[in-house]
């Protein structure tokens, strides 16, 4: 079974929004893409999201592989390295953003 096959979410979250061009597209950073995501789809989706963010993570890959997963399979071009994270910090944040929704209305 393939990455998009076991994280479909976030594969179409990655891909669609830090895909290439995503700055192109007037986000300034990271953060604001998550937050405009947020804003525009259901609290299913990003509850759903959100745990398949967790499920990934409690896999413990290392970082070459998370970096792999993220990027080849699934579809991010985005590079957190270049900020000085990890790519499990940045999907932790993007969990946290994404929680904040779920539970703050």
């Amino acid at each position: 079974m393939s990455a998009e096959e076991h994280f479909p979410r976030l594969a179409g979250f990655l891909a669609d929004w830090f895909g290439e061009g995503w700055r192109e597209e007037g986000f300034a950073t990271p953060a604001e893409a998550t937050r405009a995501f947020a804003g525009r789809t259901s609290r299913l989706m990003r509850r759903g999201l959100v745990a398949e963010i967790h499920q990934l993570l409690s896999r413990r890959f290392p970082p070459a592989r998370l970096r792999h997963l993220i990027g080849t399979d699934l579809g991010s071009t985005y590079d957190p390295t270049a900020e000085g994270k990890t790519f499990a910090t940045w999907l932790t944040e993007v969990a946290a953003i994404l929680a904040a929704g779920i539970t703050g209305k």
